[in-house]
Parts: C-alpha cells; structure tokens; sequence
C-alpha cells in the first residue's frame, strides 16, 4: 500500500462533499442554458475517485482508466449530440459504484460508493427534468 493511502482515505469525505456543493453550486448560480456543460464537467469531476484509489493501490489502474474513459467518451457525445448519452454515462457511474460495492475493481469505502450511487442516481433523474 502506497504512503498515499491514509491521506486520500482521510480526504475523501472533504473531497465527495465539496464535490456536491460545487455541482449544486453551479446548477443554482449559472445560467439554464447551461445544464448540460455543467453535466459534462459533473461527469469528468466524478471520475476521478476510482482511478485514483487504484494508482494508490497498485492495482487495476488499467481497468479504473479503461471506464472512466469510457465515460468521458459517453459524456461528450451526450454533449455534442443528445443529453440522453450525457444522462446515461451520470447514471451508468452510479450503476458502477454498486457494481463495486459488490467488489469490482479498485478498493473504495464503502460510505463512498453508496453515497455516490446515491448522488450519481438523484442527479441523472433531475437532468432528466431538463429534457
């Protein structure tokens, strides 16, 4: 286990709630218009966490990359083409953290991935009201 271990550990609730603040933040201050970029930047934002824990870990960083790319793929073909895409890829990583919570991919606590199941699932189903 790498000495990055305990600090990312420690930080992870700071990080998940300004996370959250910063998304609301931004739905309550900007204009309308811009939903979607700020979907699309929630997105890249979200998929930090796992990636990281597994470069801390030493394992998985392939798969962990593999899939947020993946998502980022996703997401900007949502914001170039149909928000659906954008909503899919914020829903699919909520899907994802439960998958990991079943013990898929890189070591997270588990506090973090139901709370971001959570978030991921409730801010799909409100950018679905702005179709």
């Amino acid at each position: 286990m790498s000495a990055l271990a305990e600090p990312l550990r420690r930080g992870l609730p700071l990080a998940f709630w300004a996370y959250v603040a910063a998304v609301v933040l931004m739905h309550l201050s900007l204009p309308q218009a811009w939903v979607w970029h700020i979907a699309f930047v929630a997105l890249i934002g979200m998929l930090f966490t796992y990636p990281a824990h597994a470069a801390v870990q030493g394992d998985k960083l392939r798969l962990e990359m593999s899939v947020s790319w993946g998502f980022a793929l996703v997401g900007l073909l949502g914001l170039l083409l149909t928000p659906l895409l954008l909503i899919a890829a914020i829903a699919g990583h909520g899907l994802l953290d439960l998958a990991k919570y079943r013990g898929l991919g890189a070591e997270v606590p588990v506090w973090y991935l139901l709370s971001c199941a959570v978030f991921d699932l409730a801010y799909a189903a409100y950018l679905l009201g702005h179709l």
